[in-house]
């Protein structure tokens, strides 16, 4: 027995060294396997690049060299001047200037913000699906006619919406510094629109996070006072940067916001104001009406344009919405007085005409403006040669936004009520969803900062809400797919 036990144990050692060859068979087949796998993987990887390319190739090919309007122009001459106005925000025509050391024209300004849409969509899509079909989903996003079309056009708009899905890209990463990047990228999506900060808020103080915090009251009241301080810091950044670029403030409000909001008040308070109450305070601000002021300025009210007030024949101030010249400062200081005691006088008149003017900014009069998609023919030759623009278009191009154009006014799926009503819908939805939720109040927040500062409807202001409800949507109905197969 005593002999037998160690050559019990001996075969039993040479059997679990036999197993042991056995496992180290399994592990060479496992190897093998993770070889088979990291080569799948490798593959999935390649089809989604070259998915990713089509598509970008089909974007760039609806709108290269990229489509110019007079706020592009504006924005080019600034940048090959070097001298930056206000009146747009400076960081974008500063970001030119740099781009054109490579591309000159609108080229690289259109391809620039093609790439960060496309890349941003996909690296937030694919935390939620395979690269394959990551890549087909961002392209489909990508050349969806309410998407496509703002993004043909060289717009700040348009440019924002591509550094927004970049940034967001950012927070939801792993890495830390990536995290870090995802700030910078909408430190750079603030810069260049004004009303970007109202987008950013729910994204930053939602999203971010500096360092994975522990699930207590005091964890979370940690985090978010740190993502709040995030957003205040990224905010202050880039007003700080076009603040510090702007040679020639324009005091653009005065010639511009406070002349609607006058005007529309005005035109919505019941009853007639008699002169003797408006012509003190609208005469010093050099208004072409001498007598029946309120008459006069209900008249020229529309709830979505704006031009009528400063150009033509008919306009009833001079204001220099063009240029590098502002309004005199007196001028200015007078239709500050005006605003102050025409909307506090009548604060209900005031919201009134906010409400008209942001209904057609939502798409919901049915007599809203045709001109929801810009195409190649419309733009300005006159500003265009000057600069060296080319207008050109290739075969077929035109008929494709031509077909856009058509279908834009023919269906609701260019009305930005409809994907405000389809965000206020998910966000009751995806309460576990903590992407999603941030990216719909993102594109809510946006739409709803445009009921102050809008003065026209334009469709382009809306191109984040259509965009962000579109990528929140698809994400939220494959989980939610996804959850309900994982249940049975």
């Amino acid at each position: 027995m005593a002999v037998s036990e160690p050559r019990g144990a001996r075969t039993t050692g040479a059997g679990a060294r036999a197993t042991g060859a056995g496992a180290r068979t399994t592990g060479t087949g496992a190897r093998t396997t993770g070889t088979g796998a990291r080569a799948e993987n490798a593959r999935d990887h390649r089809v989604a690049l070259a998915i990713l390319v089509a598509g970008w190739v089909l974007a760039l090919a609806y709108g290269y060299p990229g489509i110019m309007t007079v706020d592009s122009f504006d924005q080019l001459r600034e940048a090959r001047a070097g001298s930056y106005t206000d009146a747009h925000p400076p960081a974008m025509a500063a970001l030119w200037r740099l781009v054109e050391l490579l591309v000159k024209g609108p080229a690289g300004m259109f391809i620039l913000q093609v790439t960060a849409l496309l890349g941003g969509l996909y690296m937030i899509l694919r935390r939620t699906f395979a690269p394959r079909r990551a890549a087909v989903i961002t392209v489909a996003l990508g050349l969806f006619p309410p998407i496509l079309a703002p993004m043909a056009v060289v717009w700040k708009d348009a440019l924002m919406a591509g550094l927004l899905a970049l940034g967001v890209a950012g927070l939801l990463a792993d890495r830390r510094w990536v995290r870090v990047a995802g700030l910078v990228a909408l430190v750079a999506a603030s810069a260049v629109r004004h009303n970007a900060p109202a987008a950013t808020l729910p994204l930053i103080v939602i999203l971010f996070e500096l360092a994975p915090s522990p699930p207590t009251w005091r964890g979370r009241i940690t985090r978010y006072a740190i993502s709040t301080a995030a957003w205040l810091g990224v905010t202050v950044a880039s007003l700080g940067i076009n603040g510090a670029l702007t040679d020639k403030p324009m005091h653009f409000w005065a010639s511009s916001l406070a002349l609607a909001d006058i005007v529309g008040t005005l035109a919505h308070v019941d009853g007639t104001i008699p002169d003797t109450a408006l012509a003190p305070l609208l005469t010093p601000t050099d208004v072409h009406v001498e007598r029946d002021f309120h008459v006069r300025l209900r008249a020229a009210y529309s709830p979505f344009e704006f031009s009528q007030l400063v150009l033509g024949d008919e306009r009833l101030w001079d204001m220099p919405i063009t240029g590098d010249t502002p309004a005199p400062a007196a001028q200015r200081a007078a239709i500050e007085r005006a605003w102050r005691a025409i909307v506090f006088g009548h604060p209900w008149a005031w919201v009134q005409q906010r409400l008209a003017t942001f209904a057609y900014v939502l798409g919901l009069p049915e007599d809203r403006p045709r001109r929801l998609v810009m195409t190649s023919r419309l733009q300005n030759r006159f500003l265009a040669e000057p600069l060296g623009v080319p207008l050109r278009e290739w075969h077929g191009q035109f008929r494709w936004q031509k077909r856009i154009q058509r279908f834009a006014a023919a269906t609701p799926l260019f009305r930005p009520w409809l994907y405000a009503a389809i965000a206020l819908v998910l966000l009751l939805a995806c309460r576990r969803h903590r992407d999603v939720f941030a990216l719909l109040l993102g594109g809510l927040g946006a739409e709803a900062s445009l009921a102050l500062f809008a003065i026209t409807p334009d469709y382009r202001y809306s191109h984040w809400l259509v965009l962000s409800t579109c990528l929140g949507a698809v994400i939220l109905v494959a989980r939610r797919y996804r959850d309900g197969l994982a249940a049975r």
